[in-house]
């Protein structure tokens, strides 16, 4: 049923466009701050530029994009990762996911260059940053997943994925 309220039109059963009874019966939009941790689970210290960092959710899809900073200064070990639980909606078990990220090192030092074209992999228990070459931006990465030597004190990473959720 059709409902107005102020001016604005809403669909309490959500919108169906054809006879196929498929009905669109979600849509949100708003911001979220995503936690990393480290291999050990560990809070890592990162922020984030809230105009950067939304996501919109159509449907059963998520759309997520950020620009988070690291600004953890101790010292920490092993792979990073978001846990799922930091995401606005829940991860659907099973559905792939996609995106892409860029790990920002501006004028890199110690051997480290930017790592352009990641993935995300993305599951229940968290999202990884998956590297597609090593430093030299051809061949085998050194590493499968970024670690906490990979990204750069006070530099970004840009990146965007989406996933299902229920």
């Amino acid at each position: 049923s059709y409902i107005s309220h102020n001016g604005r039109g809403y669909f309490e059963d959500g919108v169906q466009f054809d006879s196929s009874g498929e009905v669109l019966d979600s849509y949100e939009e708003g911001s979220w701050t995503p936690t990393v941790l480290d291999g050990n689970g560990s809070n890592y210290t990162v922020s984030k530029d809230a105009n950067q960092t939304i996501y919109r959710r159509i449907g059963d899809m998520v759309f997520i994009f950020y620009n988070i900073t690291r600004t953890e200064n101790g010292s920490k070990t092993g792979i990073l990762y978001i846990p799922s639980s930091s995401l606005p909606y829940s991860v659907t078990y099973g559905i792939g996911a996609s995106g892409q990220f860029w790990v920002d090192h501006s004028s890199p030092s110690a051997g480290l260059g930017d790592i352009v074209g990641g993935h995300h992999n993305v599951g229940t228990g968290g999202i990884y940053w998956v590297k597609p070459t090593d430093k030299s931006g051809i061949g085998q990465a050194s590493t499968r997943y970024l670690e906490h030597g990979q990204w750069s004190y006070g530099r970004p990473i840009y990146g965007s994925f989406c996933y299902r959720t229920s």
